[in-house]
C-alpha cells in the first residue's frame, strides 16, 4: 500500500519498479472500488437527487437545495463506503490473483483516474478546511468537497481529451 499511497501524491512519479510493488493487490483493488463508488454515490447525491428532492419538496430556494444536496451526498457517500467493500468482494471473487494485480497495474497507471481520485482527495480536504474556517459542519465541506474534486476531474480530463 505504500507505493499506492505515493501514486496518489500529485507530482510524485515512481520507477517502474515501484508502479510493479503490488504487495496486497486484493485490498488496494478493494480500496480502488470502494472510493469511486463513494465518489460516484457522492456525486449523485449532490448534483442530482439532492435538487430533485428539493424542488420536489418545494424547497426551491438556495438554502434548501444546499441542504437537501448535502444530505443526499452525504447517504451517497456512506452508501459507496458501505457497499464498496461488497462489490469489491463481489468483483473478485472468480478472479485470479494474477488478474487482480493486472488491474491493480493498469489502474495505478491510468493517469485520468489518477487525477478524479487526488482532486477528489484534495477537494476533500479543501472542503473540511473552508467548513472549519467557516465554523459550518465539517462533513458538509468534506461531502461538497469530494464531490467537487471529481467534477474538477473530470472536467480536467476532457480539457485535456481536447489538447
Amino acid at each position: 500500500m505504500h507505493y499506492y499511497t505515493l501514486n496518489m501524491v500529485p507530482g510524485v512519479k515512481l520507477s517502474d519498479e515501484a508502479m510493479k510493488s503490488i504487495c496486497v493487490p486484493r485490498v488496494e483493488l478493494g480500496t480502488h472500488i470502494t472510493m469511486k463508488m463513494s465518489q460516484a454515490f457522492t456525486v449523485l447525491g449532490v448534483g442530482l437527487i439532492g435538487p430533485m428532492v428539493a424542488v420536489v419538496k418545494g424547497n426551491q430556494d438556495l438554502k434548501g437545495i444546499t441542504q437537501s444536496s448535502f444530505a443526499c451526498g452525504h447517504f451517497g457517500l456512506m452508501a459507496g463506503l458501505t457497499l464498496g467493500p461488497v462489490s469489491a468482494g463481489a468483483f473478485m471473487w472468480n478472479k485470479s490473483k494474477d488478474a487482480i494485480y493486472d488491474r491493480c497495474y493498469r489502474l495505478r497507471s491510468n493517469k485520468n483516474q489518477l487525477r478524479v481520485d487526488q482532486l477528489s482527495i484534495l477537494g476533500t480536504l479543501a472542503g473540511v478546511g473552508i467548513a472549519y474556517h467557516f465554523g459550518d459542519v465539517l462533513e458538509k465541506g468534506a461531502v461538497f468537497g469530494l464531490a467537487g474534486g471529481c467534477l474538477l476531474g473530470g472536467f480536467v480530463n476532457q480539457v485535456l481529451r481536447m489538447l
